[in-house]
This record gives C-alpha cells, structure tokens and sequence, in this order.
C-alpha cells in the first residue's frame, strides 16, 4: 500500500498545483472553470495510465524472463499467459506514442526480450508469431529507435524459420515499415532463396502471401534484389503458379508483380512465354 501510494505521489502534487492555480486570481483571469477542470481531468488520467503502465510492463517483463525457465509440465500454462500479455502489450502501444510508456519499454528491454523468443527455436510457433507481431507495432510505435535493432540481429532469419502465413506477413509489413535497408538484409542474409521458395509451398495460403512478400521485395528493393529473385528461377515459379489448379487465385498478382515490383522486366518474360 505504501509503495502504491508513493507512485502516485506525483498525481498528488499535480492536483494540489492545479489546485492552487485556480485560487489564484491572475489565473482565474486566465482560464475559465471548464478549462481548469479539463486540465484536471487530463493530468489525473495521465498518472493513473502512467502507473498502469508501470505494473503492466512489470508483469510483461517478468513473465518473458520467466517463461525461458519453466519446466515442460508448466509451459503449455505459461504460455497461453504470455500470449495474453503480448497481445495486450500490442494494444497498449497501438493506441498511439506515449513518451512515458517508451522509456519504460526502453528500460526493461521489452524490445531485446521480444527479440529473444522469436530466435529461440524451443518455443512454439504461436508464442514466436506473438513477439514478432509485438515487434512490429513496435517498429510502428517509434521506428526511429527500434529499425536498427532489427537490422543488426537475426530478426528476419528467425521470422523466415517459422514458414508460416503470418510469419510471412509480418516481412511484408516490415518491408513496408522499413523499406529498402530491410531488403539489403534480407539480401545479404541469403535469404531470398527461401522466400522465393514459398512459391512452391503445399500451402495455398502461404504461396499467396509469398506472392505479396515478392512484390515488396521488388518494389523496396535495390537491382541486387531483384537480380538475386531472378537468379533463383523467380519467372519459372511464377509461370507453374499461373499453370497450377488455383491459377485463378494468382493470376492477376503474378502481373502486378511483374508490372510494380520488377518494373515490367518479368512482366514483359511472362507475356512472351505465355503467348508461346
């Protein structure tokens, strides 16, 4: 009860502020009832959010630390915890920039936490989807900050292992977010065989995405990028896409990525190839 009460010390001192301005005549000049009571309002919900981001973070810090420890009988239990935690984390920092809540995230190192579930293989495909989408909010939440640590670290390798559709989105946004120096990486990192490789997936869904992840790649990215798809039979995959059974599904992105994501290189193969 102590501790609670001296975290709200600084609402306290706020409102007895507040208070006293209102008692002062120059200020009662200044500011009408309604704007002093607004401005009451504010500062009381500012330090109340404050502190339940400051329990919140707690708890979510906590528990990733606690969940790379328990024993196999208890992670199924803490893991459905976490994912809770992730995804009210998501919403939290969804709701816009908040300067207190980002030097809370920076100090318990949520972001390097995050980084550490999604490259350890031991934990489940779902808890890794989690932290990557958490990742990506908060890339959205300040990208000037968090770009860098997603660049220097295995983020996209560790995203790319999952081969999943949403693991496969989540690159799209990134590459969406982060534009062309996420595409150097993904260059560099000798990953564009396997992304291109998703066109030959078993999983309708996933070589749809893989379609899309194509076209950012080739729309953000350097002659490097589009060189290296090419290097790997990209126009060969895409023709037995448009011959597969669902040709009809991947048709008309086949030709957008031709016409935005290659600039109209492979269109150009695609349209002699198929006329023959």
């Amino acid at each position: 009860m102590y501790a609670t009460y001296c975290k709200l010390c600084p609402l306290s001192l706020i409102i007895t502020k507040i208070i006293l301005d209102i008692c002062k005549p120059l200020h009662i000049i200044s500011f009408s009832p309604n704007q002093l009571v607004f401005m009451l309002a504010g500062a009381i919900e500012s330090e109340i959010q404050a502190l339940i981001d400051r329990e919140f973070i707690k708890t979510l810090t906590q528990t990733l630390v606690h969940t790379c420890t328990v024993t196999v009988e208890s992670y199924m239990k803490q893991e459905l915890v976490l994912i809770d935690l992730i995804e009210e984390f998501e919403e939290r920092i969804g709701r816009g920039f908040d300067w207190k809540l980002h030097d809370l995230i920076l100090i318990s190192k949520v972001f390097t936490k995050l980084k550490l579930i999604l490259c350890e293989r031991s934990f489940s495909n779902v808890v890794r989807e989690a932290s990557v989408f958490a990742i990506a909010k908060l890339i959205r939440f300040n990208k000037d900050v968090f770009v860098g640590q997603i660049l220097i670290s295995k983020t996209v390798c560790a995203l790319i292992s999952l081969t999943s559709v949403r693991s496969i989105q989540i690159l799209c946004t990134l590459i969406r977010s982060i534009k062309s120096p996420i595409v150097d990486e993904i260059v560099s990192g000798d990953i564009i065989p396997k992304l291109v490789g998703f066109l030959t997936s078993d999983e309708v869904s996933i070589r749809a995405m893989a379609v899309n992840c194509v076209l950012e790649v080739g729309y953000f990215g350097r002659k490097e990028a589009i060189d290296a798809m090419l290097e790997v039979d990209l126009v060969k995959r895409l023709l037995d896409l448009q011959r597969c059974e669902n040709g009809d599904v991947f048709g008309s992105c086949l030709l957008m990525v031709g016409l935005v994501g290659l600039n109209g290189f492979c269109l150009k193969i695609i349209i002699i190839q198929h006329v023959k």
